[in-house]
């Protein structure tokens, strides 16, 4: 649950530039032509990455999907917001991975790191919307379960 509208978590969502503000694998971001698709720098299990994704937006939110990434890796994911009352939302968020074979004896370790990425990723969804509503900011960030 958000403490702010579904029109401007949506807004907040859509502007990729927000993308390493509340996103941990995500460091910097940068706009590709046209406005569908964007590139991406960041790290991943303590490892640098680099990939470029191709984004669709919608009244709910955004879908993305990998177009490069290295590894082998393949991702889908999406943040789908749906309103709870004016002043309030749900955001919810998911990532579905294909891991190359050579990855995949390391599944079981990367599943517990992506899972609490995407905990780690809707806190501060939370608290950077928080912020751009004008808060100001905390010593802590408040945590999604309190």
């Amino acid at each position: 649950l958000v403490g702010t509208s579904r029109e401007r978590a949506v807004a907040f969502l859509w502007d990729l530039e927000n993308l390493p503000k509340f996103e941990p694998k995500v460091a910097q971001v940068r706009q590709l032509g046209g406005g569908t698709g964007y590139a991406a720098v960041g790290t991943f299990a303590g490892l640098e990455w680099r990939g470029t994704f191709d984004c669709v937006r919608s009244a709910a939110g955004f879908r993305t999907r990998a177009q490069q990434l290295p590894w082998g890796l393949q991702v889908d994911g999406a943040y789908v917001v749906r309103t709870d009352t004016d002043a309030s939302c749900w955001v919810t968020h998911h990532e579905i991975y294909t891991f190359p074979i050579g990855l995949r004896p390391l599944a079981p370790l990367l599943v517990s790191y992506l899972s609490g990425s995407m905990r780690e990723a809707l806190e501060d969804l939370r608290y950077a919307l928080h912020l751009a509503d004008g808060a100001v900011p905390a010593l802590a960030r408040p945590s999604l379960w309190e």
